[in-house]
């Protein structure tokens, strides 16, 4: 799904701290207001030559209070209450990064039992291989052998 800023709308529950933001596809996600602080990706939250994230929480996040929120261009803008930092979150990435239990649990990779004839395919080297320079003595690229579910090989 590739939200479009257009159809896309949001609305803030001040009391419980949480913005809610409802898709076109009738699908609605809610973040807490310190989700959406520290989850912040803008210049902003990175105003460093180092591109390290630095902490936008305040030392109470109690503190924390949405004075106006905008969406506009596929993304959500809000300007924070302490006058501190106005944060961006891409609508996509959003969506995406939704924490509510049914779409975790949507989200969770299903696992694929191994049945008992596979062990005997599975490669095995010694330690001393590992730095032996010769070619033959090489491991193998793992994405060589690497079979995902629905028969797709990655090489």
């Amino acid at each position: 799904m590739n939200p479009s800023s257009t159809s896309v709308s949001a609305s803030i529950d001040a009391e419980q701290r949480k913005l809610t933001v409802r898709w076109p596809s009738g699908l609605s996600h809610t973040f807490h207001y310190v989700w959406l602080r520290h989850n912040a990706r803008c210049p902003d939250g990175m105003p460093n030559d180092t591109a390290v994230k630095i902490d936008l929480l305040p030392d109470d996040p109690e503190s924390l209070v949405v004075e106006s929120f905008e969406i506009k261009n596929d993304t959500l803008e809000i300007r924070w209450a302490d006058g501190q930092i106005e944060t961006t979150h891409n609508l996509p990435t959003l969506l995406g990064s939704a924490y509510d239990s049914a779409t975790r649990r949507q989200r969770k990779p299903t696992p694929v039992l191994w049945h008992a004839g596979n062990t005997g395919e599975i490669p095995s080297y010694l330690f001393s291989d590992l730095n032996n320079p010769e070619p033959s003595y090489r491991l193998p690229c793992l994405f060589e052998t690497l079979v995902l579910p629905d028969s797709r090989t990655y090489r």
